[in-house]
């Protein structure tokens, strides 16, 4: 059964209505906030074609090249069955500029872990912190990317 190991999680079922106050808001997204720069950009997926110029604002700009026109990402998204967002985007250690958001595969619903848990991912978005302007950018969405490999951003 694919979704037994949600179900045995330490978590908190978060109703719709709690979803939809968080996203649906004329505020403008904490991009001090890793998670806010993650689901955006994951939202932007969605339509990369109307929403490129948010997409392009989103990611790293060492990296903007590879994106192309984000179909390739969008797709890869569009491949992952139920996917989720992980809330908690982890920091890497030595790294305080480098964080990383997990995307998870079969998520029927939304919930809020309780504890610290290990999970298994079906894709990471890596995240570097800009201090010009004062945001997290998505550096690449896949595979783990360590933080040896990413150039600090100024």
């Amino acid at each position: 059964m694919p979704n037994e190991h949600w179900d045995n999680l330490d978590k908190r079922d978060v109703p719709d209505q709690e979803v939809a106050e968080r996203f649906q808001t004329d505020a403008e997204p904490d991009w001090s906030d890793p998670f806010a720069t993650a689901a955006t950009f994951l939202q932007a997926l969605a339509d990369p074609q109307h929403y490129q110029v948010a997409l392009l604002n989103l990611i790293h700009p060492y990296t903007a090249a590879s994106w192309g026109d984000f179909s390739e990402a969008a797709a890869g998204l569009a491949s992952i069955q139920n996917w989720g967002l992980g809330n908690k985007p982890s920091r890497a250690e030595g790294r305080p500029d480098v964080a990383y958001a997990a995307i998870l595969r079969n998520v029927d619903q939304t919930f809020q872990s309780q504890s610290d848990q290990v999970v298994m991912t079906a894709a990471v978005i890596t995240l570097v912190w800009s201090a010009e302007r004062q945001m997290w950018l998505v550096y690449s969405i896949g595979d783990y990317t360590g933080p040896e490999d990413i150039a600090p951003l100024a």
